[in-house]
């Protein structure tokens, strides 16, 4: 087959999906959902490598890192009222 010939195989096979699933595929929505899409993509990989780290420190270090976290915290927003 052609490159055309699938081409248009492929073109029939997407407008007949697009009838079975009732989508109306909008060229400018289209481009406004793959950077949606990407920016989902981008905030997971970055929040994956986030936790991928803090998962390789040893446990003590990590209760030290979480409490000086709670330390700088406190410095910079102040005593909770609680205390």
């Amino acid at each position: 087959m052609s490159n055309g010939g699938e081409l248009r195989k492929h073109a029939l096979v997407q407008r007949q999906w697009q009838e079975v699933l009732g989508l109306q595929v909008n060229l400018e929505e289209t481009y406004y959902l793959a950077f949606y899409g990407a920016g989902a993509l981008l905030a997971l990989w970055i929040s994956s490598a986030v936790v991928s780290s803090i998962d390789s420190i040893p446990l003590e270090n990590r209760a030290e890192l979480f409490s000086k976290i709670e330390d700088l915290k406190e410095r910079i927003i102040g005593q909770s009222d609680g205390e």
